[in-house]
């Protein structure tokens, strides 16, 4: 009997009264527990793209990456201090020259190794990082096999690029580019850049830069074709007329602006004619004297065929980074010369820009030995319509059918400064008593 009565007493007190509250839809405290079975995963949380990039991750890192060996801490010291200050070009074994990239586009590849390397011992505010997002923690695996372009680099008018900080091991430089005979499989998604390890070696000085010193040079790999020095000698008339015409234009169009002094007349109508004409697919294009004085952009791969004998005897240097000089229409030239005036539009494929002075190649033929007659060219890329990305574009010879200056019957310094009253005193001072121009 104590026994049923110690039992019932024990569930007495087990039971006790069950209180069931409400809770209000609206109440700010009120919470929600979601099934186990409704939970979404990591992965199912991540965007298409994502979940793409993450599938490639997977498969790059289980089938692509090599096994190399580990750098040592004095290999990785040695690269840290590279990497706090890179150096400005390198090259690599085959001649190509690359530059460090300072901006613009960036873009990033695949590697086949994972990059040993840790960025946050790096302090250069430009060097490349990893492309994976690592605070995602399906991302953080511990590989970096990303990297972004570190140099853009060049070799006969084809362009690569190297990816991340360059790394030093076995007592070589190394750095990452393009490649493309690595498999990945259709179906596994496919990253539009996948590089491979190359040599590198640090250079001291721009492709310009050696290309000044020796034109001629294997790391140069510039074609150069030099007219004669005899031939040359010229070519000096186009220079010399040319450089006053362009400095009393500057000046005249600076006064214009800032001072409300009238353009002078007799001017204009040397900027409005053309100095000589070129043929390019049975059509004639004028060319007129380049407007915006002293433009000049790079050229790669390519020398302008001013001997060399004329520099090495203190004469401008034309060869590796000619100054635009001439702009040639199909159509006359509408030439500015009031305050706000602007060029006539032209669309790009009517147009061609020359480098440097007319260069004279010889070939008088049978008729009267007249250098007038003979074979000019007018140097320039085959086409301009991108000024600063002419590096890819190659470089032609114009043929010359006409000139409108030329020593003694055409357009000359003397037939301006005798038969030409000058707006401006100062001016003639300048063009024909070699005065400076004082404003």
């Amino acid at each position: 009997m104590k026994k049923f009565i110690l039992i019932l007493l024990v569930l007495l007190a087990c039971g006790g009264t069950e209180v069931i509250e409400e809770s209000s839809p609206t109440s700010p405290d009120a919470v929600i527990f979601t099934s186990a079975t409704t939970m979404i995963s990591e992965y199912d949380q991540l965007k298409a793209g994502d979940k793409k990039s993450y599938k490639i991750r997977k498969y790059w890192i289980q089938n692509i990456l090599k096994d190399v060996p580990n750098m040592t801490e004095e290999e990785k010291n040695i690269s840290y201090r590279e990497a706090d200050n890179p150096n400005e070009y390198v090259y690599l074994d085959d001649g190509t020259s690359c530059g460090l990239d300072v901006g613009g586009t960036i873009h990033g590849s695949l590697i086949d190794e994972n990059f040993q390397l840790d960025f946050d011992k790096i302090n250069y505010n430009n060097s490349s990082s990893t492309l994976e997002k690592m605070e995602d923690t399906l991302f953080n695996d511990g590989y970096q096999i990303t990297l972004e372009v570190s140099y853009n680099c060049a070799k006969d008018n084809i362009f690569s690029w190297l990816y991340g900080p360059l790394f030093f091991q076995d007592g070589q430089w190394w750095s990452f580019t393009d490649t493309d005979i690595i498999d990945f499989p259709m179906g596994e998604g496919n990253y539009w850049r996948q590089s491979t390890r190359v040599k590198v070696y640090l250079g001291t000085k721009s492709k310009w830069e050696i290309c000044n010193e020796d034109i001629y040079s294997d790391k140069c790999g510039a074609e150069y074709n030099p007219t004669t020095e005899f031939f040359w000698g010229y070519s000096k008339f186009f220079i010399e007329l040319r450089e006053k015409i362009t400095i009393w234009d500057k000046n005249s169009r600076t006064m214009l602006r800032n001072i409300e002094i009238a353009y002078p007349e007799e001017l204009l109508p040397i900027m409005s004619s053309p100095v000589f004409d070129i043929e390019e697919f049975g059509e004639t294009y004028n060319c007129y004297i380049f407007p915006m004085a002293s433009m000049v952009y790079y050229i790669r791969n390519y020398g302008y065929p001013q001997p060399l004998s004329s520099v090495e005897n203190g004469e401008e240097n034309f060869i590796n980074w000619p100054e635009v000089y001439w702009l040639c229409l199909k159509e006359e030239i509408e030439f500015p010369n009031e305050i706000g005036g602007g060029f006539k539009e032209f669309n790009n494929g009517d147009f061609y820009l020359g480098h440097g002075p007319p260069v004279l190649r010889g070939d008088f033929g049978n008729r009267d030995p007249n250098p007038r007659y003979a074979s000019w060219i007018m140097w320039g890329p085959s086409n301009p319509e991108d000024y600063y990305n002419n590096d890819l574009k190659p470089v032609k010879e114009f043929n010359i059918t006409k000139f409108y200056w030329w020593l003694d019957d055409g357009f000359n310094l003397l037939d301006l400064c005798l038969n030409t009253i000058f707006t401006y005193e100062k001016d003639y001072d300048f063009v024909c008593l070699d005065k400076g121009l004082n404003n």
